[in-house]
């Protein structure tokens, strides 16, 4: 009974509260949840679009400008970005193995 009564408090506190803290206001936390699932399915689909594309061009992305130009339409880098992208694509041991395209796939996600 404590335990419930203590919980009660804090999360009653926690919501009056005007100064920052980890907790946040318990009454938006269904809200956090909804747009947290929302902001990962975002995610999700467009890592999975990425990756398709990806697997698609396989190491020729490398070399290929159209095989480039498409990917660069599933996967908007900024342009300034990009050779880097590449740069980074390149050392990437293994091209064409399943390791590389997760690999290729998270060094263009993380500029995104």
């Amino acid at each position: 009974m404590s335990k419930h009564l203590s919980a009660a408090a804090l999360c009653a506190l926690s919501a009056c509260s005007s100064e920052p803290n980890h907790l946040g206001n318990p009454m938006l936390l269904p809200v956090s949840a909804v747009t947290t699932g929302i902001g990962n399915a975002a995610y999700n689909a467009r890592r999975a679009a990425v990756k398709s594309a990806v697997t698609e061009a396989g190491p020729a992305l490398l070399t290929d400008l159209e095989i480039q130009a498409r990917l660069w339409q599933t996967a908007p880098v900024p342009p300034e970005d990009r050779a880097a992208t590449l740069g980074d694509i390149a050392a990437l041991p293994d091209p064409g193995s399943a390791q590389w395209i997760e690999a290729v796939t998270i060094a263009i996600m993380v500029r995104l």
